[in-house]
């Protein structure tokens, strides 16, 4: 039993010394697609099983599948939480997890993407769905300055910082996007992006994997105002 726990940790060890740099691999990678994660229980091999096949350019398909499939069994706690931390927003944001959950896509993507917008200003002060370099710099920067209001230390190489960085990544969500799709030849999926789905551009945007994608942005909002609730920064 010993030696079975001693090995289980030193795998964690060797999971987590790459932490860093595998979770700027997934995240990057991931934001391109569409995908913001709450990555906080998400397990640590995974994270690198991502980067793993973003490095070896491995199918993209099982990610979405993995990722939607994680997303899907954290929609109960994203939900409380939600309620827990948006209180004013909950009745909009259950009515879209209801709407999800009955597969109506086309209602529950606009009214997630809206509100998560909403919530995003609320946080940081800024618009959310933007690809521009320094906008991303600035969010970059607003983040790590709520991070380390009441003399709390926290750095770019922070767990706290690097599980919600994400929120400043390029992504195909934003404007504009035309040349941050990293999608394979093939794939029969219309890009979910914000612009085109709320002024009726998209038409083939309600998919359950799209839904699934701006339900996960909700969760990663709900890490990051926890985050900065614990540093007392909100």
């Amino acid at each position: 039993m010993q030696e079975q726990m001693n090995q289980a940790a030193k795998n964690l060890a060797e999971v987590a010394k790459d932490l860093p740099e595998n979770t700027n691999i997934a995240q990057e990678f991931l934001a391109k697609r569409g995908w913001f994660i709450p990555f906080r229980n998400l397990p640590l091999a995974r994270i690198k099983w991502i980067a793993e096949c973003v490095k070896e350019k491995r199918s993209y398909n099982q990610i979405d599948e993995y990722l939607t499939e994680y997303i899907e069994n954290s929609i109960p706690g994203i939900i409380k939480d939600s309620e827990q931390y948006f209180d004013e927003r909950f009745k909009i944001l259950e009515e879209a997890f209801q709407a999800h959950k009955e597969e109506r896509y086309a209602l529950s993507i606009p009214t997630l993407l809206s509100q998560a917008d909403g919530i995003f200003r609320d946080l940081f002060g800024k618009d959310f769905y933007k690809n521009d370099p320094d906008e991303r710099n600035e969010i970059s920067k607003r983040i790590l300055k709520k991070l380390n209001q009441n003399e709390h230390r926290v750095t770019a190489a922070s767990l706290s910082y690097v599980f919600i960085k994400q929120l400043h990544e390029e992504s195909s969500l934003h404007e504009p996007y035309s040349e941050t799709n990293i999608f394979e030849d093939g794939e029969d999926i219309e890009t979910l992006n914000r612009h085109e789905v709320l002024h009726g551009i998209a038409k083939k945007y309600d998919t359950k994997i799209n839904s699934t994608k701006a339900i996960g942005l909700i969760g990663l909002l709900v890490s990051a105002k926890r985050t900065l609730i614990k540093k007392g920064a909100v």
